[in-house]
């Protein structure tokens, strides 16, 4: 045998080997799923959000983080309420009151039945009425 002929050889074993591998790691098993609301809760933005997230979720709600609505996004949703985590720090101004007046107009006008603001401080101190507040609009 030439030396061509070897090289040719070990170059379609080294193909077919290659080809195997791959056929036998697409059969192979398949990583699970990432569940729903681990998706939904690497989505949130800010300790608060977590916070009531998590409370809603382990109080049994389906609850979506970080909808969009036209040029808005919603913190949380629940079936056609949109609720609103605010933190001092960014809706305390009156420009920023102004604004969170149109987006709830806004949302509103755009399916959603309710639009439930709760404060950060409101999240940190006082979860069990944050929790009946929602439970009772739903």
């Amino acid at each position: 045998m030439d030396v061509q002929t070897i090289e040719y050889a070990i170059f379609f074993l080294l193909l077919t080997m290659g080809g195997l591998a791959y056929i036998f790691y697409e059969m192979g098993p398949k990583p699970p799923p990432v569940p729903a609301r681990v998706y939904e809760y690497r989505k949130l933005e800010s300790h608060i959000e977590r916070r009531l997230y998590s409370a809603l979720v382990n109080n049994g709600h389906k609850v979506r983080a970080q909808v969009s609505c036209g040029k808005y996004r919603i913190d949380l949703v629940i079936g056609d309420i949109a609720i609103e985590c605010d933190g001092a720090a960014y809706h305390s101004s009156p420009e920023q009151k102004a604004r969170d007046r149109r987006k709830d107009r806004f949302l509103r006008k755009n399916g959603y039945r309710k639009v439930i603001r709760v404060t950060g401080s409101d999240i940190s101190s006082k979860m069990p009425t944050v929790l009946e507040r929602i439970g009772k609009e739903l």
